[in-house]
């Protein structure tokens, strides 16, 4: 559970941060104005038509959608991960002992 909440969480935060950067490149992309393919113009133009509330069209379909794709992926990767370690026999402690040590030489550098 706790994968899957931390999975939603990242990517939908990620999502919802990114929605402005992505409202504006749907604009360019489906402009037919010259004006619209340079980002300052779109980003001028979308703020003149529809104010900031308009970087933000659809952010909650998008957070939501992308936040479920963030717990398939963190799921899946949690389950790959110990059966990876299984099939390599690493215990839990092991593998920790292990990247303590490596976080420790790369802070030595």
């Amino acid at each position: 559970f706790n994968s899957a909440l931390n999975g939603f969480i990242s990517s939908g935060g990620a999502a919802l941060l990114t929605t402005p950067i992505d409202v504006i490149k749907t604009h360019m992309m489906t402009s037919r104005q010259a004006t619209s393919k340079n980002v300052i113009n779109t980003a001028r133009q979308i703020y003149t038509d529809t104010g900031i509330q308009g970087f933000f069209a659809g952010w909650h379909l998008r957070t939501i959608s992308v936040g479920f794709a963030g717990i398939i992926f963190y799921l899946a990767y949690e389950e790959f991960q110990k059966l990876f370690l299984s099939l390599i026999h690493i215990s839990e402690p092991t593998r920790l002992l292990s990247i303590s040590y490596a976080v420790f030489c790369l802070k030595k550098k």
